[in-house]
């Protein structure tokens, strides 16, 4: 017997399927399992698959998918913490919105906590349907990418431009285009979407219908 699909002549093979011919080598077997082949290379049915945890692959992506939002955290919010208890800034009053040094805290906090998970479950189709095959897919790792360049270059550009009410220069310039902004898009377009729908079931439900008559037959009485 010879594998079905490198046709070698081997001494130890495999059946994988219900089929005569489903007959294939080790390192057959080990290419269709790492290309994840879930039909018969014979007769296209269905594979019986046995499903099991990698323990080294559940611990890489538990330890990627923690320290990632930690270190990227971390990285946006160094900054603007320094600026908040630095000596020099505590003196200037105009650096403070409204004067309130805990108001600033609390736009951080809402900011970075609040607003920016949102953003990034929208921009992920998160919200569609609530499953995330692609933690990371490559269309947001090119937004984050951006976003977090765009960050750093906007942070370093206000920090050096002028250090006098630096907080509202970072606000205004930073904070707003990078994610207020983004959240009001998609408010915006749930509050139109949300409409659309409303009048959708309106039609849909207020509509009646019946048969149309495409000719009228007369049917002329004769006297017996």
């Amino acid at each position: 017997m010879i594998c079905i699909i490198c046709h070698d002549d081997l001494l130890i093979l495999s059946k994988i399927c219900i089929c005569n011919d489903s007959i294939v080598c080790v390192a057959c077997l080990n290419m269709l399992n790492f290309n994840k082949v879930i039909k018969c290379p014979n007769c296209r049915r269905l594979l019986t698959l046995e499903r099991f945890n990698n323990i080294f692959i559940n611990l890489k992506y538990i330890l990627f998918y923690c320290i990632t939002p930690l270190l990227f955290f971390t990285l946006q919010l160094f900054p603007i913490n320094y600026i908040l208890n630095d000596e020099n800034n505590e003196k200037n009053e105009n650096c403070n919105i409204m004067k309130n040094r805990d108001f600033q805290y609390y736009i951080m906090i809402f900011s970075f906590l609040i607003i920016q998970p949102i953003n990034y479950y929208f921009y992920s189709n998160f919200f569609i349907n609530r499953n995330q095959y692609n933690l990371l897919s490559n269309t947001i790792l090119l937004l984050l990418f951006f976003y977090f360049i765009g960050f750093i270059i906007l942070s370093l550009l206000v920090i050096l431009y002028d250090y006098n009410n630096i907080f509202s220069r970072f606000f205004w310039l930073v904070i707003i285009p990078s994610q207020y902004l983004p959240f009001l898009y998609i408010i915006i377009k749930l509050n139109f979407q949300y409409i659309l729908n409303i009048i959708s079931y309106i039609k849909r439900n207020s509509a009646q219908s019946k048969i149309l008559v495409k000719n009228i037959i007369k049917i002329e009485e004769f006297e017996i």
